[in-house]
């Protein structure tokens, strides 16, 4: 169970730690993404305002005047400098619906339509079917490279749609540096997610295994240890013994626990054992550790420690009078032994005499009661 248990909240770990590292990243990449478009979009604003008040829709009229097409094209290659344009050129429609580049800027050899993606392409003619200017959705990825585009329409006095113009801003860079940073991002994650469950494996092992021992050998209602820690500690003291130390057992039955339980209740019959434990586990000063070993029997294993104090001990408890309920005084049979080699052959001969000792003494409790029951 304890297994189970463990690999249970070191999954749930994991997956959190999963998830956190996940939503950190998204964020990153929405914010970071969307602030790179920001920037650029003000940037495309900027120069599409200086381009569109120089190109007119004269130059569409024009072009097929050679030497008109040289001075366009010139002013085309300087907007293109300016702006560290990828592309600046310009489109038409034709009545079919299909696009064609007319015109370039004349540094570079020009873009064909089929080198555009698709949705620059329908960018493009949005633009022109609908008179409306249209800025890239997204940094696109060409074959010349990382382009964030802006097309929009040239209208003639009638409002008839002309052509558009095309920029498509060189964006190769800024979207590497991007790319980078996403990577260094998703390591940096990965990095602490295994940082953050090994530590947290490790700190689990640590604090679990000490929880499950605890709880494996403590009575739940007293607090003290139980009957496994009992036998455990009891296996341990054959070594002891073969070490030269003494072992001396204690052991004790609760009175009037049935009386209780019939008379004002179980849970009445439970602060009778809680309170009588208490007792004696003062007034066993450090002796040895009490252990309860069945409803309303304990045992104590004291090692190498003198006759007179487990002797004083004992008529100490035997004089207690202090109440364990209300108008209930503590009351408990006891009966203690000393492993003595040659009359015990090992600790079963010890709990033996020990157990025979208690229940004598409760035998004479009775006796002095008149025959009176105290169980």
């Amino acid at each position: 169970m304890r297994n189970n248990l463990n690999r249970t909240v070191q999954l749930i770990i994991t997956l959190t730690a999963l998830a956190v590292a996940l939503s950190v990243y998204l964020i990153f990449y929405t914010f970071s993404y969307n602030a790179i478009l920001e920037d650029i979009q003000g940037r495309v604003y900027n120069v599409k305002k200086y381009v569109e008040s120089t190109l007119t829709p004269q130059v569409f009229y024009d072009t097929g005047d050679d030497q008109f097409n040289l001075e366009i094209q010139e002013t085309l290659e300087g907007f293109r400098e300016i702006a560290s344009l990828k592309h600046l050129y310009l489109a038409k429609q034709d009545e079919s619906g299909n696009i064609s580049i007319i015109m370039n800027s004349m540094s570079y050899e020009g873009i064909e339509v089929h080198e555009m993606t698709e949705e620059m392409l329908a960018d493009l003619k949005f633009s022109i079917e609908y008179k409306q200017a249209i800025m890239g959705r997204a940094i696109y990825q060409t074959a010349h490279g990382s382009v964030y585009t802006i097309y929009w329409p040239v209208l003639n006095r009638n409002n008839d749609v002309l052509g558009a113009v095309g920029m498509e801003f060189n964006v190769s860079s800024i979207y590497a540096s991007y790319q980078r940073t996403l990577v260094y991002t998703v390591g940096l994650s990965g990095a602490l997610i295994v940082i953050f469950c090994s530590v947290a494996y490790i700190s689990l092992r640590k604090v679990s295994v000490p929880f499950y021992k605890r709880l494996a050998y403590t009575d739940i209602l007293t607090g003290i240890q139980n009957r496994m820690s009992y036998e455990q500690r009891l296996r341990d003291c054959e070594s002891l013994l073969s070490q030269g130390k003494s072992i001396t057992l204690m052991m004790f039955d609760v009175n009037n626990l049935k009386i209780v339980n019939d008379t004002q209740g179980h849970k009445q019959g439970d602060q009778l054992i809680v309170n009588t434990a208490k007792i004696i586990k003062m007034h066993l000063h450090g002796l040895g550790v009490l252990y309860r070993i069945g409803g309303d029997e304990f045992a104590a294993i004291i090692v190498d420690r003198k006759e007179s104090e487990i002797r004083n001990a004992m008529n100490s408890l035997r004089n207690e009078e202090r109440q364990v309920l209300k108008n209930l005084k503590f009351s408990c049979a006891s009966g203690s032994a000393t492993f003595i080699a040659g009359l015990d052959s090992d600790l079963q001969d010890l709990v033996r005499r020990a157990d025979e000792e208690m229940y004598g003494e409760k035998r004479r409790q009775k006796e002095r009661l008149g025959g009176g029951r105290r169980e």
